[in-house]
């Protein structure tokens, strides 16, 4: 009798949960079924830091229009070309060690331990990567005004067809002429 209480108990505990699982986020409308779910579902969700630095190259396009001092400029400058040497030291670290895996899961018979001690090495690398870009990043933006950041806020809003980096999304179809007028096929006889 105790077993089947607590069975059901779990029953309704793992149901609730399944419900509370099944509702949408506040303000976003409810995922289609997993079979009808389009290329969007694939896309990794948005990237709250992404949104909130502004990369060199951006800061470069609009140094004029932000009003950038001397001194700014030359900060950004440095912070790069610090963040530069240190990705170059590191993919030269990452690529030996991304080979080393990829060639540890080639093999017949993949030995599991080997291949996650090999793994927590490329992803230990990648984090390093991932930190010293958010560093450079977050020290570029504490370098700018409030007014810079929203003029670059609105900047980028208003630049179609870029991620929030500033970077040009659109496809190569897109940015390619179009193409000549093609003569009509032959008519057959």
């Amino acid at each position: 009798m105790k077993s089947h209480v607590v069975a059901i108990g779990v029953v309704i505990l793992l149901s609730g949960a399944g419900l509370l699982a099944q509702q949408p986020p506040e303000g976003r409308p409810p995922a289609p079924p997993m079979g009808q779910r389009g290329p969007e579902a694939m896309r990794p969700p948005d990237n709250p830091m992404e949104a909130n630095v502004f990369p060199a190259e951006l800061l470069m396009q609009y140094q004029v229009k932000i009003g950038l001092t001397e001194e700014q400029k030359t900060y950004i400058k440095t912070e790069t070309q610090k963040a530069q040497a240190q990705f170059m030291d590191l993919q030269w670290k990452l690529l030996p060690e991304t080979e080393t895996l990829k060639s540890l899961m080639e093999k017949d018979s993949v030995e599991e331990k080997q291949v996650l001690d090999q793994l927590d090495k490329v992803l230990k690398l990648e984090a390093e990567i991932k930190k010293t870009h958010i560093t450079m990043a977050i020290r570029i933006r504490n370098k700018l005004t409030a007014d810079q950041i929203a003029q670059l806020k609105e900047l980028r809003k208003a630049s179609p067809g870029r991620s929030p980096h500033g970077r040009d999304m659109s496809t190569n179809a897109e940015r390619m002429p179009p193409e000549a007028p093609r003569p009509p096929p032959p008519t057959g006889r």
